[in-house]
């Protein structure tokens, strides 16, 4: 793939999601450099030669290396991936003190700084993580953002494929709210080939939507703990996530995806950052796209933010 000019991502956490994201960056051959930065140096410096050995072998003129915080000041993107995984069982509020004792480090490093390009973050809790590190770095709007619930989304559209039938490439959906349990799909935007599902009940084409919509919700909900339970961790899913956003970022392509964003008054709630759909313009940069939900979805919506917000008293 071709890019319109080069550039450098720092990946901030060198483990199995921070590495499966630098390996989709060199896939893409979407950045010039990919640098990582590991609390555990001697960790960083053996991925990134064993992910030079695979940029070599695809041909990718990609140079990866480990690096120091140095070098966040002529990075495009900085990808925040650091902090321990859950544990099986475990939600990822129940990561946040942990969390929070890792980024305050992160947010005085990158501060410290000339960095003015864009800030990613990965680290669960996403909704809240991004939220302290929007307040923490000097960065001006946009230029902070979570992943948030498009990975929740991309599950929501492979389950809604397979329980209906439907060509996967056919089907949009959108969850919302917090990377987490309480978060919701809005039905009112779940559309296949470009058609609302409400107006394909409508016509009475097909029972395609028949299926439980509590059924899916919950399995959006808690195929990330299965995944867990079963082998430690997620990793590609959110790999390829990241991927398709930092080619938005350096090649200059608009891109709309649900993603975790300080709110300022949209969908009724402010000092927040949680899933909505999002803009990523052409400078790179993040903007919330406020949708007309139905009132039912405002409901959950708030719901949601609550959530969050009990779980901010005293930390943020």
């Amino acid at each position: 793939m071709q890019r319109n000019h080069g550039g450098r991502a720092v990946i901030i956490g060198a483990g199995r999601v921070g590495s499966h994201c630098a390996l989709g960056l060199i896939t893409d051959n979407t950045v010039d450099e990919v640098v990582l930065i590991d609390q555990n140096n001697a960790f960083a410096v053996s991925q990134a030669i064993d992910l030079a050995d695979y940029s070599t072998g695809i041909w990718s003129d990609v140079t990866v290396r480990a690096g120091s915080y140095q070098d966040c000041d002529r990075a495009d993107v900085i990808l925040v991936a650091a902090g321990r995984g859950r544990r099986p069982g475990e939600t990822r509020l129940q990561l946040l003190n942990d969390t929070l004792v890792v980024l305050d480090d992160i947010a005085t490093k990158i501060h410290e700084t000339s960095f003015n390009g864009v800030v990613v973050c990965i680290t669960n809790p996403v909704d809240i993580a991004t939220e302290y590190l929007t307040r923490k770095l000097d960065l001006a709007p946009g230029q902070v953002f979570g992943t948030g619930t498009a990975l929740d989304t991309i599950r929501l559209e492979r389950v809604l494929a397979r329980e209906t039938g439907v060509d996967r490439s056919q089907v949009r959906g959108l969850v919302m709210g917090e990377h987490g349990d309480s978060s919701f799909v809005a039905w009112s935007h779940v559309t296949v080939g470009g058609a609302n599902i409400h107006e394909l009940r409508d016509a009475n084409i097909t029972d395609l939507f028949a299926a439980d919509r509590e059924k899916i919700l919950h399995e959006v909900h808690t195929t990330g703990s299965d995944i867990i339970s079963g082998k430690g961790c997620t990793e590609f899913g959110i790999a390829i996530l990241v991927s398709n956003i930092v080619r938005a970022i350096m090649n200059r392509n608009a891109l709309m995806t649900p993603l975790s964003m300080h709110l300022d008054g949209q969908y009724g709630e402010k000092d927040i950052s949680t899933g909505v759909p999002c803009v990523i313009d052409k400078w790179g940069r993040a903007h919330v796209l406020e949708m007309e939900l139905t009132e039912h979805e405002t409901e959950l919506m708030r719901a949601s933010c609550e959530v969050l917000r009990a779980h901010m008293v005293g930390v943020l």
